[in-house]
């Protein structure tokens, strides 16, 4: 592993370092970790390091770049995966974890690309999905198993060597312009449906199913959700992007129920918050794609709290952020 890399690692996890990386990186602060940082996760070995990198998908630049995860301010990214051979256009999601990284294409280019847990610059992607704009995010469960929801409404799984396993279509699916899919850790599937609600799926949904729950009425807040993902309690976290909110609703929630706490408000700086994340900590990252930043919310944040950290500025090259992921 790259000295210097190794030492912003320990510094996140305080672990002390020593010689002149020590010297290096005591400099400057832990807000400000990823400054002039251009090692390649190839030359670092990335594909080592603790769960710090946050990835953050760019529509509009076309590109995934790679920050360590406690970056705040306008920092440059430490490395991006970027060029032809990326096959990204209009990347609107992105989704992580040791085997890989997986990038949904929004409009244009295959639906869904995977690249090597190690990538970085103009680094060539597997293809999962060919059909252009087949899905508006992706996400990747324990098991390695894809899923990405489609502007048709369906909602494709892929075993984790790509092969395609199934897909939830069909009316009975009041699937209506599916934005992100997760899964719970008992492999129950959420779907961010567009109408303002969110339908479960049974771990092993497939075809023509009605969903086993809803969520959704005056009371859960919900206007346009637009991502989805779990913190460490297995709260359902849940962005907003017309609401303005970030809402977290309780494990098994259904029907028309409040959320447990809803971020929103003017201090929180939410413009259009897209993709969304969850540290161990709990602390929660926001794409917040017309703010042109990603913001960072204390783990319990609630109401109109403001976010403890931006990464923002020309520096970062954020144009939309519309999708981050943890590693």
């Amino acid at each position: 592993m790259n000295a210097r890399i190794a030492c912003l690692v320990g510094l996140a996890f305080a672990v002390g370092c020593s010689g002149s990386a020590a010297s290096s990186t005591t400099a400057n602060t832990t807000a400000n970790i990823t400054a002039n940082t251009t090692a390649s996760p190839a030359a670092s070995g990335a594909s080592n390091l603790p769960p710090t990198t946050l990835y953050v998908a760019d529509r509009c630049t076309g590109r995934v770049d790679a920050f360590f995860s406690l970056a705040n301010g306008n920092v440059k990214p430490a490395w991006t995966i970027e060029g032809s051979a990326t096959q990204l256009v209009h990347p609107a999601s992105v989704a992580a974890n040791g085997d890989g990284i997986w990038v949904s294409n929004n409009s244009g280019g295959p639906g869904v690309l995977r690249f090597a847990a190690d990538a970085s610059g103009n680094a060539a992607a597997t293809v999962v999905s060919a059909k252009p704009g087949s899905a508006q995010a992706v996400s990747v469960d324990a098991h390695g198993r894809t899923i990405a929801p489609g502007m048709n409404g369906t909602i494709a799984t892929f075993a984790a060597d790509g092969s395609a396993v199934g897909a939830i279509a069909g009316s009975a699916t009041t699937t209506t312009f599916p934005r992100a899919a997760v899964t719970a850790a008992d492999g129950t599937i959420y779907v961010a449906n567009s109408n303002a609600s969110i339908l479960v799926f049974g771990a092993n949904a497939n075809g023509n199913i009605a969903p086993r729950a809803i969520i959704a009425g005056p009371a859960t807040g919900l206007k346009s959700p637009s991502a989805l993902a779990f913190d460490p309690n297995g709260d359902l976290v849940v962005t907003d992007e017309s609401g303005l909110a970030v809402s977290i609703f309780a494990p098994g929630a259904s029907g028309n129920v409040a959320p447990l706490r809803r971020i929103a408000g003017a201090k929180t700086a939410l413009n259009v918050p897209q993709g969304v994340a969850v540290a161990p900590d709990g602390s929660i990252y926001v794409a917040n794609a017309s703010g042109k930043n990603v913001l960072v919310f204390a783990p319990h944040a609630d109401g109109d709290a403001a976010p403890r950290r931006i990464i923002a500025g020309d520096h970062t090259g954020f144009i939309c952020p519309a999708g981050v992921a943890l590693q």
